[in-house]
């Protein structure tokens, strides 16, 4: 073999491997861009999401009564509870009366209430004696109806109610515990070292 068939053979090699190493080098190109393209279309994905609101009527809660247990015995044989229903309440004073509230909503809604299961009534002194007022509530469906009322309790922190028509009545009761030598004086939630009872009212 002479020195031109040697040099052909060679060129032919080198050729041989440069088409392989350029084959070679557009493939991994060709990867890179298909594995860079379907990156690019997973990041690109998208998806709506949608919104949506239900208007309601007026919801409101207003107050019609105060709680009033009236005059007391700073001594009693039992606990001074006043009946929400009016009827069958023990150690209070003649003057004394169920609380009333009353909520205005959309006919046939649901709606949630809630109110703290105690307050603390107060003398007002510097130094003011308290009373421990644990609430009993009772609800009407409709304007009125104390005598017809029944007990409402609360359950997660709040009850539900779905009055038929557009006005839900709460009465308020419950009980001062008994008395045994208690300071005497006129307690009042409004005093220092009080708490008030707040009722609120929201659409489920």
């Amino acid at each position: 073999m002479n020195n031109k068939q040697n040099n052909e053979q060679s060129s032919t090699k080198e050729v041989l491997m440069l088409r392989n190493s350029l084959r070679a080098a557009l493939l991994a190109v060709m990867v890179v861009v298909f594995v860079t393209a379907n990156t690019h279309a997973q990041t690109n994905a998208s998806v709506a999401v949608n919104a949506s609101a239900k208007v309601m009527g007026n919801l409101s809660i207003s107050k019609v009564a105060d709680v009033a247990f009236g005059d007391i015995s700073a001594t009693t044989a039992g606990a001074v509870a006043l009946d929400p229903k009016g009827a069958t309440s023990a150690y209070v004073g003649s003057a004394a009366a169920a609380g009333e509230v009353q909520v205005t909503c959309d006919a046939g809604a649901s709606v949630r209430l809630t109110w703290p299961t105690s307050i603390t009534l107060s003398d007002g002194a510097s130094t003011p004696d308290l009373l421990t007022y644990t609430l009993n509530v009772y609800g009407y469906d409709g304007n009125g109806g104390q005598s017809s009322s029944s007990q409402l309790s609360l359950s997660s922190g709040y009850t539900s109610v779905s009055p038929t028509g557009t006005t839900y009545t709460l009465w308020i009761g419950g009980s001062l515990g008994k008395l045994t030598s208690q300071v005497t004086g006129t307690y009042n939630s409004t005093n220092t070292g009080g708490s008030s009872a707040s009722f609120t009212v929201e659409y489920n």
